[in-house]
């Protein structure tokens, strides 16, 4: 006797999706998360950490996963800044600052005392 096949995931929200549900504390998380990220990155290029060197590396196995070799890394020079630096830290842990976005935005609504719109309130608005 087969057995079901196991459930397909749950699409994952988009950026769109989030802020339609969740309104301002959609914004709030995001905002305060790349705030974070953005000052830990300034902190840790200012503190002499070699960020472009951990940047050149994930890029370099980022080609060599068949990803391709981004085109931001040729245009790094010795002449770029702590800010630019800590930018481009800052961009390349997006992929990672997004899903917990997704998982902090619902508990923020509820601290803040917004729901997220239910099925019913989103066919409404329709």
């Amino acid at each position: 006797r087969a057995s079901a096949p196991p459930p397909a995931p749950a699409p994952k929200p988009t950026a769109k999706e989030l802020l339609s549900t969740y309104g301002p504390a959609y914004l709030v998380t995001s905002v305060s998360l790349a705030a974070v990220s953005f000052t830990l990155w300034y902190a840790a290029v200012s503190a002499g950490v070699d960020v472009e060197a951990g940047l050149r590396a994930a890029a370099e196995r980022m080609g060599s996963a068949g990803m391709g070799r981004p085109a931001w890394l040729e245009r790094l020079g010795p002449g770029v800044g702590n800010v630019a630096l800590a930018y481009v830290g800052h961009k390349a842990s997006s992929p990672l600052r997004f899903p917990v976005t997704v998982a902090l935005t619902p508990v923020v609504a509820k601290a803040i005392g917004r729901k997220g719109k239910g099925k019913e309130e989103e066919k409404e608005e329709e």
